[in-house]
């Protein structure tokens, strides 16, 4: 282990042995029914519809093509790379669009903004060029907060735009990231003024999605993971591949026993249909 790996691990350690227990203390002093009302009610129905909702198998392509967006450079690859890499592989074409710049992510290691921004854009062209889809977009957003949700939904109106996907790919709306739910609201305000429709596949990074539609990817699991490993300044500080893949062999679980070991679970919807429950959930009211 590199001297700025082994600084980058310590601190990390460090900051959750001070934190753990501080923030313990915090939940345990807080009440369960201090929570907001409309937070209960969307976990509670979170639940309910996992119970009445069965995912099934879907076989790509995904139309001619597909557009992930991803709001950070590696959430192609957990959150649907290996439906990327089936969907190219039965003929289909795919483009990318990262939101974030993603140059807040290293300051640990003593790197200037630029400089992570630089490793991070290096690492997702390489990505993309080993899958054998065009140079990715960078929209470059220094930061993804609610304020900054119209802007954002611009930017992705005219990726949309000009990209003219059959299928969507976007983090779901309600992921423990606050990043990604920004972009979920910015996804849906984008589509909101696009006078085409087309299928949104919800993916799952850091929280579980209500699924309806899933993907088998055992044959490719091997290669998602060696173009993961490619993003070697985010494993550096977490094991994103063992998580992934344990991710994926969780959701196999949904099916008869032989029918698969590795799956991408997804809550799929007409864009229409998208636009108006990323609403309703995301938009203060």
């Amino acid at each position: 282990m590199s001297l700025r790996n082994y600084l980058r691990s310590g601190y990390r350690a460090a900051i959750q042995l001070t934190q753990a227990r501080s923030r313990y203390r915090f939940f345990m002093t807080t009440s369960f029914t201090d929570l907001d009302a409309r937070i209960r009610q969307l976990a509670l129905a979170t639940d309910h519809l996992s119970r009445m909702v069965r995912p099934v198998l879907v076989e790509p392509p995904f139309g001619r093509s597909m557009l992930v967006v991803a709001p950070h450079q590696d959430d192609e690859l957990v959150g649907c790379g290996g439906t990327l890499l089936r969907h190219v592989a039965a003929g289909g074409t795919a483009r990318v669009v990262f939101v974030s710049d993603g140059g807040g992510e290293h300051e640990e290691d003593g790197l200037a903004r630029h400089e992570s921004v630089a490793i991070r854009e290096a690492e997702a062209r390489k990505v993309a060029k080993a899958i054998g889809i065009e140079p990715p977009r960078f929209l470059a957003y220094e930061s993804l907060r609610w304020q900054s949700v119209a802007a954002v939904a611009e930017s992705l109106r005219a990726e949309i735009d000009s990209s003219r996907p059959d299928s969507l790919f976007v983090p779901f709306f309600l992921d423990t990231s606050e990043e990604h739910r920004v972009v979920s609201l910015a996804v849906a305000e984008a589509l909101a003024g696009i006078d085409r429709r087309m299928r949104v596949y919800s993916y799952e990074v850091w929280g579980l999605c209500v699924p309806n539609t899933a993907v088998r990817i055992d044959p490719v699991v091997e290669r998602r993971n060696e173009l993961l490993a490619l993003y070697e300044s985010q494993l550096s500080g977490t094991d994103y591949i063992t998580s992934t893949t344990g991710l994926n062999m969780y959701r196999s679980r949904a099916f008869g026993a032989g029918t698969c070991r590795y799956v991408e679970a997804f809550m799929e919807m007409p864009s229409s249909d998208y636009i108006e429950i990323v609403r309703q959930v995301l938009v203060p009211r």
